[in-house]
């Protein structure tokens, strides 16, 4: 564990403590953050997915351990759902937001990298069809159900929705990159050389922006909550996913370990990005994402024992 801890977890980790101390020594600007994430969210992620998407084989997916996988995430969002919104009396589109936080890590620009780092590009090719079912289906299905939570009282506008997604270059990314995939669209060319070049800029520059918006990141405010975020996701989902996986299903660890090791990673940007964009309160969403990606650290080099 300590070598994965100081070889593979700490080296990624330590690029979010660059950004926080430049940010907080006044050297960079908590600004550039959105110069670097409009970039990300147009460039590099598109970039990054599409070379990994692209060259997954659909036919070799672990199909068994991605339903398991999905039902589980869909059981947790479910239910985070429902306490909140009758539980917690929270408006329905802060709970799909904060539903999202429970379950929705960082795997692609942080689990990711560490693992690729510990075990070799084989393993991202693996993670990268957990990724898909987040994008393709949790962070799809969630733009969409806030945009019917939000829609005006003249009523939900179909083609506003549609166009909003097709707005989306990730979306857009991803379902291209599925069909290369299945028409098996070659990458050994400048295609391949371009995604690879681009998209070893995602992992880095996102963590580094996280870094500097983390530093303006205050402890004050309500607490049950973010610890609530992070609890379900680095403790509650990885130890009920194996507990499913190995014992109920009755699959083997080694095939299980990657969908563990996903799940062990700190709460994602895109619910905290989502509440943004749809006007929901945010501070609770940004203490998780601070304290589950600090506690990650130990989670993520603990599940990497099982690869």
């Amino acid at each position: 564990m300590l070598q994965a801890l100081f070889n593979s977890v700490l080296p990624v980790f330590a690029i979010v403590g660059i950004g926080v101390l430049l940010a907080r020594t006044g050297v960079m600007e908590v600004s550039a953050a959105q110069v670097i994430n409009k970039y990300l969210f147009l460039v590099g992620l598109p970039a990054l997915g599409f070379g990994f998407l692209a060259r997954t084989d659909l036919g070799s997916y672990d199909w068994p351990l991605l339903g398991a996988y999905f039902t589980l995430e869909l059981f947790i969002y479910a239910l985070a759902f429902v306490i909140f919104r009758y539980g917690l009396k929270r408006g329905a589109a802060e709970s799909v937001v904060l539903a999202m936080g429970t379950f929705f890590a960082n795997h692609l620009l942080y689990v990711l990298p560490i693992a690729i780092a510990e075990y070799g590009q084989e393993i991202g090719l693996e993670i990268i069809t957990f990724v898909t079912i987040d994008a393709v289906i949790f962070y799809v299905g969630s733009i969409i159900w806030l945009e019917f939570l939000t829609a005006r009282e003249g009523g939900v506008n179909f083609a506003g929705i549609g166009l909003n997604l097709l707005k989306n270059p990730q979306i857009i990314v991803t379902f291209l990159a599925l069909g290369a995939a299945a028409i098996g669209l070659p990458m050994d060319n400048g295609l391949g050389t371009f995604t690879d070049f681009v998209g070893r800029s995602a992992a880095p520059l996102s963590l580094f922006a996280l870094g500097l918006i983390m530093s303006q990141q205050r402890i004050a405010g309500r607490q049950a909550v973010p610890w609530a975020l992070v609890g379900t996701n680095l403790v509650v989902l990885p130890a009920l996913g194996y507990l499913i996986y190995v014992f109920g299903f009755g699959m083997e660890v080694e095939r299980v370990a990657p969908a563990i090791l996903v799940a062990a990673g700190p709460v994602g940007l895109m619910p905290f990005v989502l509440a943004l964009q749809y006007g929901q309160p945010t501070g609770e969403i940004a203490r998780a994402v601070l304290y589950s990606t600090i506690l990650s650290v130990i989670t993520v080099a603990i599940a990497l024992q099982l690869v």
